[in-house]
C-alpha cells in the first residue's frame, strides 16, 4: 500500500511507511502522485490562540465569528478525508475567501478544472466565476428569495453528505492537543506542527483502510 502524507511544508510518498518516497515539493505536482484524484474537499478552520500583547496583533487576530483570537488555516481533502495541502495560516480576522485567494489552489484548480471539481462551503460563494474552475457551493438564500426552493433544499442536503469528510479531517488533527486546545507556541512554526500531525493522521487513515479496520483514531 503507498502511504501518501504531508510532512513538514511538502508532501510525501512512500511505501509502507518505511520512507524513501518521492517528494512533491509543490500543490502542482499532487496528480502525479493521485493521477485518480477528481474531486477535492475545500475548507478553513481556526484554531485560539492567547490574547495577543500587541494591541495591532490584537486587532489582526480577533474572530468575529469566534469571538477570540484565532488564526485560520485552510486545507484540501480527498473524500475519505485524507488530507492533500495545507496552506500558509492567516490571522483570524481574515475571511475564508481571503486565505483562499492568497494561496496556490485557485491556479491548481484552474489549471486542472477539465479533471477536479471542489466542493466548498457558502463561504467560497463566487470563487468558481471569478477563478473559472469547477467549484460547487450550497444555495443561499437571498432578500429576492428568501425560500430555497425544493430542489435547491435536495441540492444542499446532498452537497453537506458530501463534504462532510473535511470537518472529519478537520475532527480528526484536532484529537492532538496541539491543534485541539489553545495554541501556545510561535505562530511561525504552526504550518509545520499542522501538517506534521496531518502526516500522522493521514498515516493512520491509509494503514487502517487497508486493515479493513474503521475505527476512529484515539
Amino acid at each position: 500500500t503507498d502511504v501518501r502524507s504531508v510532512v513538514g511544508n511538502k508532501l510525501l510518498i512512500s511505501r509502507d511507511g518505511k520512507g524513501g518516497g518521492k517528494r512533491i515539493r509543490t500543490i502542482d505536482e499532487l496528480l502525479t502522485a493521485y493521477p485518480e484524484l477528481e474531486e477535492v474537499l475545500l475548507d478553513a478552520t481556526e484554531q485560539k490562540i492567547p490574547r495577543p500583547k500587541n494591541k495591532k496583533k490584537r486587532k489582526s487576530h480577533h474572530s468575529g465569528k469566534k469571538q477570540a483570537f484565532t488564526i485560520m488555516t485552510q486545507v484540501l481533502t480527498r473524500e475519505d478525508s485524507l488530507m492533500l495541502h495545507v496552506s500558509s495560516p492567516m490571522a483570524g480576522r481574515r475571511h475564508d475567501v481571503t486565505l483562499f485567494k492568497k494561496s496556490p489552489v485557485p491556479k491548481w484548480l484552474a489549471k486542472h478544472k477539465n479533471k477536479i471539481h471542489a466542493r466548498a462551503d457558502g463561504g467560497y460563494q463566487g470563487m468558481g466565476e471569478q477563478y473559472d474552475i469547477r467549484m460547487t457551493v450550497p444555495v443561499k438564500r437571498t432578500k429576492k428569495t428568501p425560500v430555497l426552493t425544493r430542489a435547491e433544499k435536495q441540492h444542499n442536503k446532498r452537497h453537506s453528505s458530501r463534504r462532510i469528510a473535511v470537518e472529519h479531517g478537520f475532527a480528526g488533527v484536532k484529537q492532538f492537543q496541539l491543534l485541539g486546545q489553545i495554541y501556545r507556541n510561535q505562530e511561525k512554526y504552526y504550518k509545520q506542527y499542522f501538517v506534521a500531525i496531518a502526516s500522522v493522521r493521514n498515516f493512520r487513515l491509509l494503514a487502517r483502510a487497508g486493515t479493513g479496520q474503521t475505527q476512529a483514531a484515539t
